[in-house]
């Protein structure tokens, strides 16, 4: 900008032709400044990591849980109600960055039974899964018989690494795919409609798909109690699926005890008192795998459909759950992921906010670890491309992403408004600015006058900062050497015990505004304001902040501001006074000395 006004001051046909030195010139120009209030938002947000207690509320239990969501638990189910309760101030337009984990599996835990489960009725009896109002179950498995076609809505009520086990009204079967399914693509409590025929291998029944799986909803999975099987009970089950011609007229949701013992893909419930039979852990699905693999050689109580039986002495067992005899009251172990996400609250309740956050997956794909100034506008216009492939002209996107600023040399949280015009991403341009250029010398410079918008509202930037550094400066310049104060949350003298607001000029951290309530200043540090009446304290804390507070504030942010020669530096602070309503001033001051300036005017003597 200074070449160009020099062009136009220099060149004879140049509009700026004639101006003498100490002139000034107002450009106006594009800006993406005054940004929507996502953008501001998000910039002002707070961040929360979900804690060890609030994964113990998920899971309901301080004993079997892990420190994650899953599968089952998603983040989207739980997060509004643990925001909501960590945040009980929250103000409609607040912003929190959510950090938390999340596992691709659900842990085992003792589903479906109990350290002493009870004695049996098996599905398709009174405990059959409850439905939600839209899905209506089949009546088929109970009564399908080999070679039958039927048509099953039902509920995946167990998953293993070759199907799933689905209950109608009236019974449970195995849908079998082979050892193509992916077990990933299907949940506990999964409602699912599908045609299929029966048949029957090793004794049990099961399905195969004519048709695709649909997945039509979600609900509790309900479980029947589960038949406890003794020692003797077990031997007289295998005797009866080792029957000649023998079929299961349905699956039995049952409980095995023993000690678990695990051999490559064998997972085998070694039972106490006999060599005639075990149960054997049918295919875990990968959810459950790596758990059991690391209970190898634990004895205790395995929960599940027992859907058919392997050579002479296995019965096969879907498995749901466990209760380890010697497991210890800890959070069980499960690999996770960290993830983050940016919630919005709307006054009332949390929600996931319509804003793209780059992960940390994202910054090491480009090979760095956050944006600077100059790969955000290289690389960012690229990730979107790639994210966003369909993105249509005049599509908007709000980013939030790390961005290293320099000047304080730390890393932030940066948002943009991006939009899309047909063939590139391009960052946002909403409004226009001015600059003002000073000729000094026959050389027009970019007047370095500072202008200094201090919004009010809670955490809000820079407001925090420069209230705090008022603060601070009353509490180390007054309330020390006048009141011995030993700490700037004593609450001797005019800081407050929050150490965050003063009642010397009224400058608060919290509310990001100047607070000129007479009352709460005399009750703060009523020596302080001893016989005087209400428009005299406020007189008095104005004459403060114009001319010890809000300089000594400026000195200590901005100690290498220095005088110009040929231009006045001036710093321009627009705040929010609080005297019952709220109201916006401008205060102007010029640098006189390194570090040092002079108070100009400010708009409350107007």
């Amino acid at each position: 900008m200074p070449a160009y006004l020099n062009n136009l001051h220099t060149t004879s046909s140049g509009s700026l032709i004639g101006l003498s030195n100490g002139s000034y010139v107002k450009v106006t120009y594009e800006t993406s400044e005054n940004a929507p209030a996502v953008v501001a938002g998000v910039c002002a947000s707070q961040s929360y990591a979900v804690s060890e207690a609030d994964y113990q509320t998920v899971w309901e239990s301080e004993t079997d849980y892990v420190t994650a969501f899953s599968p089952s638990k998603k983040a989207s189910s739980y997060l509004p109600k643990i925001l909501k309760s960590q945040f009980p101030d929250a103000q409609s337009g607040d912003y929190v960055v959510v950090s938390y984990n999340e596992a691709g599996q659900d842990p085992i835990f003792n589903a479906g039974g109990s350290d002493e489960p009870g004695g049996g009725e098996e599905p398709g009896g009174g405990d059959e899964p409850t439905p939600t109002p839209s899905f209506e179950m089949s009546s088929v498995l109970g009564s399908a018989a080999a070679g039958d076609a039927v048509d099953v809505a039902g509920v995946v009520m167990a998953k293993c690494s070759r199907g799933f086990v689905v209950s109608d009204k009236t019974g449970s079967m195995l849908y079998y795919a082979g050892s193509s399914f992916d077990d990933t693509a299907y949940s506990i409590g999964d409602q699912v409609k599908f045609s299929a025929t029966v048949s029957v291998y090793n004794t049990g029944k099961q399905l195969t798909a004519t048709t695709d799986i649909e997945k039509v909803g979600t609900q509790s999975a309900s479980y029947p109690s589960p038949k406890v099987y003794t020692t003797s009970e077990l031997e007289a089950l295998i005797a009866e699926l080792l029957g000649e011609g023998y079929v299961m007229p349905d699956a039995i949701y049952a409980t095995i005890s023993g000690t678990l013992s695990v051999s490559g893909n064998y997972f085998n419930i070694i039972v106490d008192g006999t060599e005639a039979v075990q149960g054997s852990l049918y295919w875990p699905s990968s959810d459950m795998k790596e758990q059991l693999t690391a209970m190898n050689g634990t004895v205790g109580s395995f929960t599940g459909y027992i859907t058919s039986k392997s050579g002479s002495k296995y019965v096969n067992m879907i498995v749901t759950g466990y209760s380890a005899a010697s497991r210890s009251s800890r959070a069980v172990e499960i690999a996770s992921d960290a993830h983050e996400v940016i919630y919005t609250y709307n006054g009332s309740a949390w929600s996931a906010a319509d804003v793209t956050l780059l992960s940390s997956e994202d910054y090491a794909s480009m090979g760095i670890k956050d944006f600077n100034s100059t790969t955000l506008f290289t690389y960012l216009p690229i990730y979107l491309k790639n994210k966003f492939p369909y993105a249509q002209a005049d599509d908007v996107e709000y980013v939030a992403y790390k961005l290293y600023d320099s000047a304080s040399k730390t890393t932030i949280l940066n948002c943009s408004e991006c939009t899309f015009d047909g063939a590139e991403w391009k960052f946002a341009i909403r409004n226009t600015a001015k600059a003002q250029f000073a000729l000094v010398k026959n050389e027009f410079i970019f007047d370095p006058s500072v202008v200094i918008n201090l919004p009010a509202g809670k955490n809000l930037e820079p407001s925090k900062t420069f209230f705090q550094t008022c603060t601070d400066w009353v509490y180390e310049n007054v309330d020390v050497p006048q009141f011995a104060s030993s700490s700037i949350t004593s609450g001797v003298g005019y800081v407050t015990s929050y150490g965050n607001n003063e009642y010397y000029s009224g400058c608060s951290a919290y509310q990001g505004n100047v607070d000129l309530r007479a009352a709460s200043a005399r009750k703060q540090c009523a020596s302080g304001y001893e016989g005087m009446e209400d428009d005299e304290v406020v007189a008095l804390m104005k004459k403060r902040f114009e001319s010890e507070v809000c300089p000594g504030a400026l000195s200590k942010l901005y100690p290498d501001a220095a005088p110009m020669d040929g231009i006045d530096l001036l710093y321009t602070i627009n705040f929010v006074v609080y005297n019952g309503s709220s109201t916006s001033y401008s205060i102007v001051y010029k640098v006189v000395g390194k570090g040092q300036f002079e108070f100009v005017s400010c708009t409350w003597n107007d």
